[in-house]
């Protein structure tokens, strides 16, 4: 595997207790594909993707395995998520009790990656553009379940070559 950010990610994610990682790509599907060929992810192009976000996070939930019991969305441009940061989020999803939507916070501001209930699969499947599954998170109130994060730098994610 590569030393690139997604590269990372894609260690990260492959690294923890999940039963299946899903990569979604869109623009250098070939490249990004070849760059992790060997690694244990499931890839998958989506040709939408100048859509915007929503597509990509349908194109994964609905190639998740129906035993699925959650959704994590996890951006690829995030250099410094760790192994540890997310399996915190995992463990509390893991005792949660309800159907619940996990979302990291740091001062009141709501980050990545969220992990959704699989109770949620039919609201994440009618989401629109380039918001993500925030319409998700916000007509969900009751069931999320705010992890505060002391570190801003799990945030940033890198949207420009300055970054």
């Amino acid at each position: 595997m590569d030393s690139s950010i997604f590269g990372h990610v894609v260690k990260t994610m492959t690294n923890l207790p999940i039963a299946e990682v899903i990569l979604v790509t869109g623009y250098e599907h070939e490249k990004i594909a070849e760059a992790i060929k060997h690694s244990n992810v499931h890839i998958i192009h989506n040709s939408e993707f100048q859509t915007g976000i929503a597509s990509s996070i349908k194109c994964g939930v609905s190639a998740a395995s129906q035993k699925t019991e959650g959704y994590m969305i996890c951006l690829g441009d995030m250099p410094f998520i760790t192994m540890d940061y997310i399996k915190n989020l995992l463990d509390i999803f893991i005792n949660s009790k309800t159907p619940s939507i996990i979302v990291p916070t740091f001062q009141y501001r709501k980050g990545n990656p969220v992990i959704f209930s699989k109770n949620f699969i039919d609201d994440l499947l009618k989401i629109e553009g380039d918001k993500g599954a925030r319409e998700v998170i916000d007509n969900h109130p009751d069931s999320i379940i705010e992890v505060q994060i002391h570190k801003e730098t799990y945030f940033f994610d890198v949207d420009t070559l300055a970054d």
